[in-house]
């Protein structure tokens, strides 16, 4: 554990800082230590879309990226200043194999993401625009005053203006 703090690459990212998920990145471990940021890709309109936020002392583990096509990058964009920390995936498990006690943690770990991508299925798959926008109100609460609309519309499916009726709406 002494070469622990050695292996962790810590950088400060200036708001709109964006980086590239691809094959190479996605081996590493992301832990957001401050800000906020968004994953998102393009679709094939090359309108980007919004996968999932990540907040302050939240991990991200990129899915793996080996059996994508070049063209179907994902992209993690800083909506706030933000300190990042990344480990490389394979001194993660060095360390899961030098300290077995570590790999609670890389199995809850696992299991958060898998969480998170279950919940994304979930809010794609609630057909009223309203009751999208209320879950995600219920859950992310912290994120509407921090996330520009039109990424939350994006993660909604929703268009821009929609979102906006949606939140001046009384009956909300």
């Amino acid at each position: 554990m002494k070469n622990f703090k050695q292996q962790l690459v810590t950088q400060q990212l200036p708001k709109g800082a964006i980086i590239v998920l691809d094959a190479e990145v996605s081996k590493k471990l992301f832990f957001l230590r401050s800000g906020i940021a968004r994953v998102f890709y393009y679709n094939a309109e090359g309108k980007d879309v919004t996968s999932w936020f990540i907040s302050e002392n939240e991990f991200f583990l990129p899915a793996v990226k080996e059996a994508r096509a070049a063209d179907s990058l994902e992209y993690m964009e800083m909506l706030e200043k933000a300190e990042v920390v990344a480990l490389c995936v394979h001194q993660l498990e060095a360390l899961y194999q030098e300290h077995t006690e570590l790999n609670l943690f890389g199995r809850l770990l696992k299991e958060k993401m898998l969480a998170r991508c279950e919940e994304r299925i979930r809010f794609l798959q609630i057909p009223k625009a309203q009751d999208r926008f209320r879950d995600f109100e219920r859950r992310h609460t912290a994120l509407s005053s921090r996330v520009p609309l039109k990424y939350i519309a994006s993660f909604l499916s929703l268009t821009p203006s929609t979102l906006s009726r949606l939140r001046a709406s009384p009956s909300l």
